[in-house]
């Protein structure tokens, strides 16, 4: 039976090590009715001369769709929360024994930090890193924060915590400090005729365009990064704040006016850009982009005067009448600046947040940043226009008499919650995000896990039998170790229904992914299991939770191993990432 969740009856002797849920980790029991709407959430920050205003009725608000005013259905508003909660007890585990009960208190804003390597000279993330220790010794009390960096992939460097000391001990690793990307791989540029041009031309050309490759590659490691980002943090409820830490990231390459043919490695992303930007924006991340190179010196060419504005896209090449007054070695380098500023301050405003692009005080914008997420109101309302076919609607929010300022989300792609990724179709996106290496633990559905080799004596009454285990089992090199997982789940979250009196059903989804050092998935089980009990099993099954085993061949070396449980009636989801070290043999 290898390769499948086995029948109740045999884990419930299997399983008696395993220790109930702690106390805190127990819901009341009561049930939650589940309703298929489109309720559409907008979280809308108020502001007036960098003050955030509170205590807004309303009434006073209105929200429109595609141009089209809709009725609100909920309003909430949101404030710094003056008396944080302690962090929670964790509970009293076993060896082996893991569990996906929250590690930091409920709250209505979390967030992350981004620390971007990949675009970001050395120099200046030295100076962010010790920016950052520094203002980690007198962070307010209460902020709930994860850390990821940004290389040549994604790393989740500290899961989410309001322990400060935490977060420091992540930044002193070394993979939370100053990185050194190396020279990104590229190919060839194309083929340059010397019959066109002279030496000189050559050179500058093929640079050029060898420079523009590498740019490529970096915007698309950084979109990736920011759409797996957005996945992971739709999986979470509320508001979530992204501070991006980054020195570079152009929406464009602009034209270089040192070579004969100034658009010959003419770039533009800014598609790219505002697609990543929806994506954010549909799991309710707000982006704060903080420019962490510091002020540039003024130029006639100003992104916030409209009365010089200068197309960064190649199909709208400048006016010879422009071209002919730039100075280009200067102003190619102004305008690739203006053009890095202007994707970010559009990621933010795409998404609800803001761009911090001119200030060399680093915290100073860290910290306007923590406090611009945590002061917003949220906005729901069911859309008159019940289109679910993946178009984008554009959303705006007005405030009756105010001249305020108002940040928000300005629009959404209306899909299906429940849509199948179509690499994936036997996963729904959400748990297949909830499955991806460095996602957020999630604790929706609570349970604890054992994972044990089947060598172990505990397995010494009911040994284990040795058929490959996996869905990439075949693929594996030996050594193999046979790994068995036993997980109780916590009942008081599921949805039961009752197909006759006196019977409940249920239905759960049960995944395993076990990941190498280099985050390459190495192997996977994933199994569903139909609950179909009478009134006694089921009395029992809410004092004793659910019980479910799953084997799985690993192979030698450090892995990380993703355990997740979905039940597929809600969408509710429990995932937890568990490291393990296997040895050689």
């Amino acid at each position: 039976m290898n390769g499948q969740i086995l029948p109740l009856a045999l884990l419930s002797l299997a399983i008696t090590a395993l220790p109930a849920f702690a106390q805190s980790a127990q819901s009341t029991g009561e049930t939650t009715l589940q309703t298929n709407v489109n309720l559409v959430l907008v979280d809308v920050v108020v502001v007036d001369h960098g003050k955030h205003i509170h205590g807004l009725d309303k009434s006073a608000f209105h929200i429109f769709e595609d141009g089209k005013e809709q009725r609100v259905y909920s309003f909430d508003e949101h404030k710094p929360d003056a008396n944080p909660a302690p962090l929670p007890a964790p509970p009293a585990l076993q060896p082996h024994i893991v569990s996906n009960a929250p590690t930091y208190p409920a709250s209505d804003t979390i967030n992350v930090l981004l620390l971007d390597a990949l675009n970001t000279p050395t120099a200046n993330q030295s100076d962010l890193h010790r920016q950052l220790l520094a203002y980690l010794e007198q962070l307010p009390p209460g902020k709930t924060i994860a850390i990821f960096t940004l290389t040549t992939r994604l790393r989740q460097l500290q899961g989410f915590t309001n322990d400060p000391s935490a977060l420091k001990r992540a930044l002193n690793e070394a993979k939370g400090g100053p990185q050194t990307i190396p020279e990104l791989k590229s190919s060839d540029p194309k083929d340059i005729s010397k019959d066109s041009l002279n030496q000189t031309d050559l050179v500058k050309k093929f640079s050029a365009e060898f420079a523009s490759a590498q740019v490529d590659q970096r915007v698309q490691i950084t979109i990736e990064a920011m759409k797996q980002i957005a996945r992971y943090l739709s999986l979470l409820p509320g508001r979530k704040n992204l501070i991006w830490f980054s020195g570079s990231f152009p929406m464009a390459i602009t034209p270089n006016w040192e070579i004969n043919n100034a658009f010959a490695a003419v770039r533009n992303y800014s598609e790219d850009v505002r697609e990543a930007s929806h994506l954010l924006a549909s799991a309710r991340v707000a982006v704060y982009p903080v420019y962490i190179k510091g002020l540039i010196s003024p130029s006639k060419f100003n992104v916030t005067d409209s009365s010089q504005t200068i197309s960064l896209s190649a199909s709208n090449p400048l006016q010879s009448s422009q071209s002919s007054s730039i100075s280009a070695a200067t102003d190619t380098s102004q305008m690739q600046i203006l053009s890095e500023h202007a994707s970010m301050q559009d990621l933010a405003e795409q998404s609800g947040g803001v761009a911090f692009v001119h200030s060399n005080d680093l915290m100073a914008a860290f910290n306007a940043a923590l406090e611009n997420g945590e002061s917003y109101y949220t906005i729901g309302y069911i859309p008159a226009n019940k289109d679910m076919k993946g178009n984008f609607h554009k959303v705006k929010v007005t405030l009756d008499g105010s001249q305020y300022t108002l940040t928000y989300r300005h629009g959404y792609y209306a899909d299906t919650p429940s849509k199948s990724n179509a690499s994936n179709a036997g996963l729904s996106s959400t748990l297949l995000a909830a499955t991806l290496l460095g996602a957020p633990q999630l604790s929706q559905l609570q349970f604890i896990a054992r994972a044990l080799p089947s060598t172990d004596p505990t397995f010494q009454s009911a040994p284990i039998q040795q058929t490959p285990a996996g869905d990439l089992a075949s693929s594996l090199k030996p050594p193999i170790s046979h790994y068995v997982f036993d997980m109780k789940v916590d009942p008081h979250k599921l949805t039961f229904s009752e197909p006759q009196p006196g019977t409940h059903h249920a239905d759960l989804e049960f995944v395993v992914v076990a990941y190498d050092a280099d985050g390459k998935r190495v192997n996977y089980i994933d199994r569903g299991m139909n609950l179909n009990t009478n009134a006694e099993r089921f009395s029992s099954i809410q004092q004793n939770g659910v019980l479910a085993r799953l084997i799985l061949d690993l192979p030698n070396g450090y892995l990380t191993l993703r355990i997740v449980v979905q039940d597929k009636a809600s969408g509710l989801l429990g995932a937890i990432e568990l490291p393990l070290s296997i040895e050689a043999k």
